[in-house]
């Protein structure tokens, strides 16, 4: 909520004083980092204390997979089930041609 009235008043400052919104940007990509360390450390610190204490389930502590390998995991999932599930269906029928129906729509396009 503060942002609404706190955001206007920046960028004029911004505008005013510095001279150039680009300034803004610059800003915020500075301070962001500085501002996000201290929750990640802290999340991190209780992620740690909540495994130590045995208040994580077996399944949520580790997947097995390296880091890459779970980057890669996240992009194909995120990929396959937004494209593949959720707006086109398939048909499994191998004699037909192939046909991709809409999943929102019940008519069948060619």
């Amino acid at each position: 909520m503060i942002t609404a009235f706190a955001g206007p008043r920046a960028a004029q400052a911004f505008e005013l004083n510095v001279g150039s919104w680009r300034w803004a940007f610059g800003t915020f990509a500075i301070i962001t980092p500085f501002m996000a360390i201290p929750l990640f450390t802290m999340l991190k610190v209780n992620l740690n204390k909540a495994k130590k204490a045995g208040l994580m389930p077996a399944e949520t502590i580790s997947s097995g997979r390296t880091f890459t390998q779970t980057l890669k995991h996240v992009a194909v999932e995120f990929d396959s089930k937004s494209w593949n599930s959720a707006i086109f269906t398939t048909r499994t029928n191998t004699n037909a041609p192939a046909q991709f129906s809409v999943s929102s729509s019940s008519q069948a396009v060619s």
